[in-house]
Parts: C-alpha cells; structure tokens; sequence
C-alpha cells in the first residue's frame, strides 16, 4: 500500500496520543524536518525513501550526538509504525547507526555576570510589576532547585513551604515528566 509521508506522519501521531506532550513534541519536530526534506526531495510516499535518504537527512541536521541517538530512535519508531501496517517493506531506520562513545554534556555554570544579567532582564519583562516579580520568581526557582522548566511553570503554591528548623523554604512535589519526587 502507497501511503504519503504527510499521512503517515498524522497516523503515527495519532497513535502516539496518549504519550506525554514533551515526547509528542519531539516526534512532531522530527517529523516536520523529514517532510521537509522530503518535500525538497520530492519523495511524497513513505515506501520511497531509502536509508542512503536518511542517511543525508541526518548529514544534513547537524545536532550534537546524544540528539541525534534520540531522533534516530523517533525515526526506528515511526517507520516500525509503517512497517506493522505494510506501508513500507522494512524499517530503514535499523539500517543506520547511531553515534557511539556519548559521553556526559559537559555542564557550564552561569558565571556570577550572567547571572546578574538575567535576574535584571526579569525587571524588563511583561507589562506590569506582577508579570516581572513572577519572572524573577520562576528565574530563581530554576536557578536555586534545578528543576525542569516544565515542572516550575505548573509549581503550585502550597508546594513551597518555610522550614522554620532550617529556616529555609522547602518545595515539594513529583516532576511533571517522570512523577518521581523531587
């Protein structure tokens, strides 16, 4: 069965709904650089890319190695999807070998200087004192607790508690992503 690629991308979508929106993001970020490469290309069916394709469609997107390892990972799972319902004759992206030897992100501390800069940047944001005091506030948090992004914009008041024995503000809560506490 010819399925175009656009099609197929929206099946494979649909069926990973039920999926965090994190993960569905990803997906759908992938997905749109390969229809695009694709539209440029002008393969329109799913059964017509090659792995020598997505061999230059990785060549050609330039991330760092541990991206990579992941997208190829989305790309296994999207075309074991067409796979299963025929609309391709095999997952090329078994074919291709992800990058090896990854080593640990290498972690740079905010210098003082920048940090200063991006608490000061908090006085210049939204409209009003509210908008600015809540900035500084989620700048702080990310800062002081190293929790995600994500996890700090859906932070609840009565999460963050004082300790009067450490006379320190404590935050409690499980991590939107993997509900593991924090």
């Amino acid at each position: 069965v010819c399925v175009p690629l656009p099609k197929a991308v929206e099946a494979f979508m649909e069926h990973c709904a039920d999926l965090e929106e994190s993960t569905r993001r990803k997906y759908r970020n992938t997905l749109a650089q390969l229809r695009n490469f694709c539209e440029r290309r002008r393969i329109e069916m799913v059964n017509e890319l090659s792995a020598e394709d997505l061999d230059s469609f990785r060549a050609g997107r330039q991330l760092s190695p541990i991206t990579s390892l992941k997208e190829l990972q989305t790309l296994r799972q999207f075309f074991g999807f067409c796979l299963d319902r025929r609309w391709t004759g095999e997952n090329i992206a078994k074919k291709i070998k992800g990058p090896r030897n990854i080593g640990a992100n290498d972690i740079e501390p905010y210098s003082p200087d920048e940090i200063i800069k991006i608490i000061a940047a908090c006085d210049t944001f939204g409209r009003g004192a509210y908008e600015r005091l809540r900035a500084r506030a989620m700048v702080l948090l990310l800062r002081f607790t190293a929790l995600r992004i994500g996890d700090v914009a859906m932070l609840a008041r009565d999460r963050v508690t004082w300790d009067p024995e450490s006379e320190r503000w404590r935050v409690f809560l499980r991590t939107e992503k993997t509900g593991s506490p924090v």
